[in-house]
């Protein structure tokens, strides 16, 4: 988390793909399908309370695996 925080600290957009657990209940649904939750990671819930907000894209591979990406871009139209 502490990385995230530094590169859009400084100016940089993120887009990586997270495990399963990550970031699993939506805070708000967005009208392309994604949704924004918050990121805590294990063992790191004091240094940032609430966590960092991030927005969700799922898709599934060929009906298989679920895939979960976060991003710091939060206008699905953008």
């Amino acid at each position: 988390m502490e990385l995230w925080k530094a590169y859009t600290g400084a100016g940089a957009h993120l887009l990586l793909r997270a495990r399963s657990w990550v970031a699993r209940r939506p805070v708000r649904h967005l009208p392309d399908g994604t949704y924004l939750a918050r990121m805590n990671l294990a063992g790191q819930k004091g240094a940032h309370p609430g966590g960092v907000l991030v927005r969700v894209i799922e898709y599934r591979v060929d009906g298989g695996e679920v895939i979960r990406l976060l991003t710091d871009l939060f206008d699905h139209d953008a």
